[in-house]
């Protein structure tokens, strides 16, 4: 009954220090990526400014009417 409890035990601590050698290891990771303050991202993740310009077609679908008219096909 004693080689039981002793294995029962060593496999209690293994498991408990690969958790905590993971979560350690994870938190230094998450560390590692965190962006700096003039980054191009947002605190979301998303990009601030895109790279580049939308396709034509793209553009007047998704336009941006601002001085009330309506979009093509909406009217």
């Amino acid at each position: 009954m004693g080689l039981l409890v002793f294995v029962r035990n060593l496999l209690l601590a293994l498991c408990l220090f690969l958790v905590l050698g993971f979560l350690y290891y994870s938190a230094w990771k998450l560390h590692l990526l965190q962006w700096e303050e003039d980054s191009k991202y947002d605190r979301l993740g998303f990009l601030l400014n895109l790279d580049s310009k939308l396709p034509a077609e793209l553009a007047t679908k998704y336009a941006n009417f601002s001085e009330g008219a309506c979009k093509p096909g909406y009217a």
